[in-house]
């Protein structure tokens, strides 16, 4: 090669090579040679070397890196889009082809929003969020940004399998609430027409209650169809339609009130059942028995706890024990759920009755 360039006529060349120093080592050098002519006549040369181990190294070190970089991003097995600061995409991996149908070409310079629905656009991209497919289909991602060097980098998680399956799954949830209501109803109706024919008052009055037991738990399935979530109900809205629904035609306009005072709170299945269950009976026993003018039903979180608070001014009771010795059915469900709750049970009887019981929601019982 010295020769041939010599020959050539040119000034000098550049090459790299590895050398073996004296002590063994293997070494990197750049040799810049530089001929030396007079009158075009070849006088001899210059030549240098430069030890660029470590540059070499450090070169093929971030050549690797890079090379595993672009593989990882081919290879990840969720689209990955890089982008800039403004969201205009740069780059994507062959995996956002398959997901969405775009080609790499297509998406470059486009801005990310514009394959976000319409009705899941904002200022923050991240989170679940409708894309939209290059045959204008739509599936469910998982967003997430992160910054790599000077790119911001967003993974695509395809969750459309699982959030359709959910859906199909929350639908058959609310059809099982849905028929456990019809089924509780039509046992009610069921009792409603024994009731009819029994020719005794006290056994008529004992369907009676247990029909509106009955309405007490199928309303909880009904607020359940209706919830948004299907694993909590507001129980302002129920308690509100259970009193409504234990007074028709009981509370003649003008001559007894019912007040409420019941915060927006949500409770679980477990914790909404034993409430709405005694409520059912503290007011079902005040309209009945009370010759109460005001009743009141009151429900508001206090230190970190609940308080339900039932009261009427009817004539009451001689004390709180005469409650036990009675030994009446209402009553006994009432301290058997008062336990299920795990509440703090208080019974006044001057100026009517008052019944006052502090508890915490019941952690939720997995049933598989």
């Amino acid at each position: 090669l010295y020769k041939k360039k010599i020959s050539s006529g040119e000034g000098g060349y550049y090459l790299t090579g590895n050398i073996i120093t004296c002590r063994g080592n293997r070494k990197t050098v750049a040799w810049h040679v530089r001929f030396l002519r007079e009158n075009g006549e070849f006088m001899g040369s210059i030549i240098s070397g430069e030890d660029i181990t470590e540059v070499e190294r450090t070169r093929k070190a971030l050549e690797m890196s890079e090379k595993r970089y672009r593989e990882i991003f081919e290879l990840a097995p969720s689209p990955i889009i890089s982008l800039e600061d403004d969201l205009t995409i740069r780059d994507c991996n062959n995996r956002t082809e398959s997901v969405l149908g775009y080609r790499k070409d297509d998406l470059e310079g486009r801005d990310l929003r514009e394959l976000i629905h319409p009705e899941d656009s904002g200022e923050d991209v991240e989170g679940i969020r409708r894309l939209i497919k290059a045959d204008g289909d739509v599936i469910y991602g998982n967003l997430k940004l992160t910054h790599a060097g000077d790119e911001l980098i967003l993974i695509v998680e395809d969750q459309t399998d699982t959030i359709r399956s959910l859906r199909e799954k929350e639908l058959l949830l609310r059809e099982i609430h849905h028929r456990v209501k019809n089924n509780l109803q039509i046992i009610s109706s069921l009792l409603s027409i024994q009731e009819r024919k029994l020719e005794s008052e006290e056994l008529s009055r004992l369907l009676r209650e247990s029909r509106d037991r009955i309405r007490s738990i199928a309303l909880v399935h009904e607020h359940l169809y209706r919830s948004t979530d299907l694993t909590t109900i507001r129980i302002s809205d129920y308690l509100l339609n259970l009193i409504s629904k234990i007074s028709q035609g009981q509370v003649e306009k003008g001559s007894l009130r019912i007040r409420t005072d019941i915060d927006d709170i949500e409770f679980n299945l477990e914790t909404s059942l034993p409430i709405g269950l005694i409520v059912n009976e503290l007011v079902s026993n005040s309209l009945k028995h009370s010759g109460a003018e005001n009743i009141t039903v009151a429900l508001k979180g206090v230190d970190g706890m609940f308080e339900l608070v039932v009261s009427d001014d009817g004539v009451g009771v001689e004390s709180p024990d005469a409650l036990e010795k009675a030994g009446s059915m209402g009553w006994h469900l009432v301290n058997a759920l008062a336990n299920q709750l795990d509440a703090e049970m208080k019974v006044e009887a001057k100026k009517g009755l008052t019944v006052t019981l502090r508890f915490r929601e019941l952690g939720y019982i997995k049933r598989y």
